[in-house]
């Protein structure tokens, strides 16, 4: 009897370990196929940039805006604003070059609704929270998206 059980302990091992070494053998082949992809990327295909067929996709927009739409301000299809270029070299959009900018216009600097230079609200300039809420300069109660221009400031020493 206890030779029986030993003899299906022994079976039962030498099986168990040749289903796990099928197991090991297949993980192994495909960590080795994983490296052989790996390894047969080129360096090239690592650079990191753009393609030219990217850019022509990702400029496409601009040269259709240079064709037919033209600049915001003026109309015109060859004004300046539509061919400048960035600090890379790169084709873009520059409002500011156009002969009809005006910076009081211009959202970034100057409050769309009342007109004056955006700032923290001193020195009659404009500030807009996002909340209701305190004004940490003047103490006023200011509501949401408001124009807000601190009255009187105390100079801070």
């Amino acid at each position: 009897m206890k030779r029986k059980f030993i003899v299906s302990f022994l079976l039962l091992t030498i099986c168990l370990s040749l289903v796990s070494c099928t197991k090991d053998n297949e993980i192994d082949q495909t960590l080795t196929e994983e490296q052989s992809q790996t390894e047969s990327i080129e360096e090239d295909d690592l650079v990191v940039g753009e393609t030219d067929a990217d850019n022509e996709v990702d400029y496409s927009w601009l040269e259709e805006l240079r064709e037919t739409t033209g600049c915001e301000l003026c109309g015109s299809t060859d004004c300046p604003s539509l061919y400048a270029t960035d600090e890379w070299g790169q084709d873009d959009i520059d409002i500011t070059l156009c002969e009809e900018y005006d910076i009081t216009s211009d959202p970034l600097y100057y409050c769309p609704i009342c007109g004056k230079e955006k700032g923290d609200g001193t020195n009659d300039t404009c500030v807009r929270y996002l909340e209701d809420m305190t004004c940490y300069l003047c103490g006023e109660d200011v509501t949401c998206l408001e124009c807000h221009t601190c009255k009187e400031v105390e100079q801070l020493e």
